[in-house]
C-alpha cells in the first residue's frame, strides 16, 4: 500500500477520483506512470509511421534520381556528342554522369538531413518532456547517398552509349 503526500493511500485516492469522474464516461483516471506509458505508446506509433515514410523515401528516391539524370542526359545529348567527337571516352562520360549524381545526392542529402533534424528538434522540444532526447538514425543517413549513386548507373550507361554523329544532330 503506497501513500501519497497527504497520507492517503494511493489506491483509496484513485478510487475516490474514479467515483468523482463517473458521470463523465470519456474521462479516465491514470497514475502518472500509466499516463506516461500511454503517451509513450502514442509517440512510438508516430515514430514507427515516420520510419515507414523514411523507408518509402529510400525506395523511391533512386527512381527520382534516375529519372532526373535520364532527363539531364536527354537535354545534354548534343554536348555529350561533341565531347565524344573531341576524344572523350565512354568511361569518362559515365564518370561525368556519376559525378553529377554524387553532387545531387550530397546536396539533397545534406539539405534533407538538415531539415529533418530541425523538425525533429522542434517536435522533441514541443513535447516538453525532459526525459526525451533527439536521436538521429545515422545508419539510414549514410545509406541514402549510396542508393542514389547506384541509381545513376543506368543513365550513365545510356549517356556513354550515345552515337557521336546522331548526338551532334540532336534537337
Amino acid at each position: 500500500m503506497r501513500h501519497t503526500l497527504s497520507g492517503v493511500p494511493q489506491d483509496d485516492a484513485k478510487h475516490s477520483v474514479e467515483n468523482a469522474v463517473e458521470p463523465f464516461p470519456v474521462a479516465t483516471v491514470e497514475s502518472q506512470s500509466e499516463y506516461g506509458e500511454a503517451e509513450t505508446k502514442v509517440l512510438d506509433q508516430f515514430v514507427y509511421l515516420l520510419y515507414a515514410l523514411l523507408g518509402k523515401s529510400v525506395v523511391i528516391s533512386p527512381f527520382g534520381i534516375a529519372n532526373s539524370l535520364f532527363l539531364s542526359i536527354h537535354e545534354q545529348t548534343r554536348e555529350f556528342g561533341l565531347l565524344r567527337a573531341v576524344g572523350v571516352t565512354r568511361a569518362q562520360v559515365r564518370r561525368m554522369v556519376r559525378y553529377e549524381s554524387v553532387v545531387t545526392a550530397v546536396i539533397g542529402g545534406i539539405m534533407g538531413i538538415g531539415v529533418g533534424l530541425l523538425f525533429a528538434f522542434l517536435v522533441t522540444e514541443s513535447l516538453g518532456d525532459p526525459g526525451r532526447r533527439l536521436r538521429a538514425p545515422a545508419g539510414t543517413a549514410r545509406g541514402l547517398p549510396g542508393a542514389r549513386v547506384i541509381a545513376a548507373a543506368a543513365p550513365a550507361r545510356r549517356g556513354a552509349r550515345l552515337q557521336v554523329f546522331g548526338a551532334l544532330h540532336a534537337e
